[in-house]
């Protein structure tokens, strides 16, 4: 008989029910290896597109998952922390239907796009993605405690920005060189390229870099720091970052022509991440343009809507009583 997580009391009732439109898994989907019964098979689509298997492991003290043989780290979804590869059993579970969902959609345009002109390869394709506006485009995120010195969070950058003309360098700087409450809570650089050379650009909360300089220490410097100095050979500016605690956004857009990095603190950002994402998990269906709604369905949630802006209205009454 073949036992799968749907079968064991590892997930508590609200991690049982959770789904997200898009992804078909459900804990009958991650099914308990024959010769190990603390671990478990799931098949699911990767976050790219592509299909993937993967194995979660039950530890004394929470849960890894690993895929071809390789430990996974734990992202927090809000914070974008690598929490490591050890991490509880429903945080796992989530995470692999949220990408599961990511990658159903992901494989979907994919498989469109290559039936239209725009989606070719080559120069017919370009032609075509010209004549209708059609650009590539890129966000991602991470969160400054995942890097223990200057040099890993430049390379995160670069890699994050490899297909701009962007030259980005990342510089510690020396403890005590700057007061804690100086630096910016958030901050952000936008720079829009002709080539190699800046057409425009936008600065929030920048410093000029010359005078930043002399408290700058070199990219092998592996120490204490306060904040991270973030700068571009085409700017004369520069961002000064928190080390901790401070997630970072890495953005492109025109095919390239055009990046962005922005930081915001980790707890302004968190409560706004979890409330963002909970919204669109909750109304993924509603905003999958594919499915058009069914009236049992517009019916289901018009119900639903009206009764809590009631129960609002409800308690704005009796407060105001």
């Amino acid at each position: 008989m073949t036992c799968t997580l749907a079968d064991t009391a590892l997930l508590d009732s609200a991690t049982r029910r959770f789904t997200i439109h898009g992804s078909n898994l459900s804990p009958a989907s991650f099914v308990q290896l024959k010769d190990d019964p603390n671990s478990f098979r799931v098949r699911y689509c990767d976050s790219d597109g592509t299909s993937r298997e993967g194995i979660i492991a039950l530890q004394e003290e929470g849960a890894t998952f690993s895929v071809d043989g390789t430990l996974v780290h734990y992202t927090d979804p809000d914070s974008f922390k690598d929490l490591g590869t050890l991490a509880p059993l429903p945080k796992w579970y989530e995470l692999i239907i949220r990408r599961d969902a990511i990658g159903n959609a992901v494989a979907r345009e994919s498989a469109y796009e290559s039936t239209q002109p725009w989606g070719q390869q080559g120069v017919e394709g370009d032609l075509a993605r010209v004549e209708l506006d059609i650009v590539g485009f890129g966000n991602f995120y991470t969160n400054t405690s995942n890097f223990a010195d200057a040099a890993g969070l430049q390379e995160w950058l670069r890699k994050a920005l490899s297909k701009t003309a962007a030259t980005i360098h990342v510089r510690a700087l020396r403890p005590g060189s700057v007061p804690v409450s100086e630096i910016p809570p958030s901050c952000s650089m936008d720079l829009l390229m002709d080539g190699a050379k800046v057409e425009d650009y936008a600065l929030n909360a920048g410093v000029e870099y010359q005078p930043l300089s002399p408290a700058l220490t070199d990219l092998s410097y592996f120490g204490p720091t306060p904040a991270y100095a973030i700068y571009t050979s085409q700017l004369p500016y520069a961002l000064v970052v928190p080390a901790k605690d401070q997630v970072v956004l890495a953005h492109w857009d025109q095919d390239g022509a055009s990046f962005g990095i922005e930081t915001e603190a980790e707890a302004t950002m968190v409560p706004f991440n979890r409330e963002h994402r909970c919204h669109h998990e909750r109304w993924a269906r509603w905003y999958d343009m594919r499915q058009p709604l069914t009236e049992a369905e517009l019916h289901a949630h018009t119900v639903q809507v009206e009764a809590q802006m009631q129960a609002a209205l409800d308690k704005l009454a009796e407060a105001e009583k």
